[in-house]
């Protein structure tokens, strides 16, 4: 399910469409989180509003996504871990079949088909890009 804004139609710009579908992904993985802290799933239908994304909707991209926002990372662990500790942009190509040693989300990134990651300081954190091509 994913939700229009009224008045927009095919014409309107992608981009739009894009930050809505962020911010529905934004919306679940906040109610899903709740309802795991609190143990009780059944209670999630009643906190999301009723034109909201379930689990059901997502894409593989997506649930990628959904995942990737649940872990955490110290100071010089993992991609984006390393990234902030050498405040320089890493590349990996082929993050689908690279050891877990060097990317512990390869696993995943193969299950949403993501090929190339690329982790950049911005600020004081880290923006990670994972596309499906090379």
């Amino acid at each position: 399910k994913t939700i229009q804004a009224e008045g927009m139609n095919e014409d309107d710009d992608d981009g739009q469409v894009g930050l809505q579908r962020t911010e529905q992904l934004r919306q679940l993985y906040e109610s899903l989180s709740a309802a795991a802290e609190t143990h009780h799933y059944e209670s999630l239908q009643a906190r999301r509003p009723s034109a909201a994304l379930s689990p059901e909707d997502l894409t593989d991209t997506e649930w990628y996504f959904l995942v990737c926002m649940t872990f955490e990372f110290n100071y010089g662990q993992g991609l984006p871990g390393r990234t902030l500790a050498k405040n320089t942009t890493i590349w990996l190509s082929d993050a689908h079949f690279a050891d877990s040693k060097v990317f512990i989300r390869s696993l995943l990134a193969k299950s949403a088909s993501i090929q190339t990651v690329v982790c950049f300081p911005y600020l004081e954190g880290i923006v990670e890009f994972g596309v499906t091509e090379k």
